[in-house]
This record gives C-alpha cells, sequence and structure tokens, in this order.
C-alpha cells in the first residue's frame, strides 16, 4: 500500500479511535476507463461498513467541480458512500468541495462526512483572552473624580 494511503489509514485510526482497514479495489474494471487513470481506488472498512475512497493519483490535479462529476459516476458503481481524499488542499478548494457536498478527507486537516454526522476541522483558534494593559480616558477620568473628590465605597474590593 503506498504511503499516502498508509497516512491516511493512520490519520482515522489517530481520530475516530477505531481499528481502519484499508485495501485496493478490486472492482475498478465497472468504472469508465478514464477514472482508473486519474484515481486510486481503496475500499475502506469504517464503522462496521465499506466505503470507497477516490484518491487522485500524484501529480494529476483535479478541481472541485470534476471532483464531484466523477464522485457522482463512481456513486453510480458503488452502492455505499464513495469518499473523495486528497493528500492536500487549499483552503478555497475545501469551501468549494463541501459546496459541491463531497464527503471527503483530507488527512491532518480535515475530515467532511455529513453522511455520518462528521465535520472535523484540524486547526483551531486560538481562546481569546482579553488582559487589560491600560484604561480608556473615560475610565480614567471616573477613577481620578473618584479619588479625588467622591467616596472610596467599593474601590476597596478592585486592585
Amino acid at each position: 500500500m503506498e504511503k499516502r494511503i498508509k497516512e491516511l489509514a493512520t490519520y482515522l485510526s489517530e481520530i475516530l479511535a477505531l481499528q481502519v482497514k484499508i485495501r485496493p479495489w478490486k472492482k475498478i474494471d465497472d468504472l469508465p476507463f478514464f477514472l482508473g487513470d486519474a484515481y486510486d481506488f481503496y475500499e475502506l472498512s469504517l464503522f462496521k461498513h465499506s466505503y470507497l475512497l477516490m484518491h487522485p493519483k500524484e501529480n494529476i490535479e483535479v478541481t472541485p467541480a470534476l471532483a464531484r462529476k466523477h464522485w457522482d459516476l463512481v456513486q453510480k458503481a458503488w452502492k455505499g458512500m464513495c469518499i473523495y481524499s486528497q493528500t492536500s488542499i487549499t483552503a478555497y478548494n475545501r469551501k468549494r468541495l463541501i459546496g459541491h457536498r463531497v464527503p471527503f478527507i483530507i488527512p491532518g486537516n480535515q475530515m467532511y462526512l455529513p453522511d455520518l454526522g462528521i465535520d472535523l476541522h484540524e486547526h483551531f483558534r486560538q481562546p481569546y483572552s482579553q488582559s487589560i494593559k491600560s484604561f480608556s480616558p473615560a475610565t480614567q477620568a471616573v477613577v481620578i473624580y473618584a479619588l479625588s473628590y467622591g467616596s472610596r465605597e467599593g474601590l476597596e474590593t478592585v486592585r
């Protein structure tokens, strides 16, 4: 099995905490000839079901619209869910794949399997923490006025 498919299997095993089996799909002759030239096909066992992975061969660029057309053709030959897989993808093309409703897995980046209720993003935003480094001019004026002329009641708790 190719290195990129082993990486995909490892990614799925780690993320889903399941044993994943991937093997070459034997019925590639059921597809139009050009699809066999453009993609490698693998049968994926996951959640006690079989899925078909279609992974573009190296050095072949596939646009999201073209991936959708090819995915539709593969779906006619495969009774279960077909999953598009790619080694890497731009954010723009990832968004377009979602727009075309193509289930996909990009190892280390995103897993979008709407039929299984999975939309996992690997990149997380840092939590927003607000620290006060200075007071606004209005706050400064209120504090100066309260310290100079007003009561200090309630200010003991603020430090």
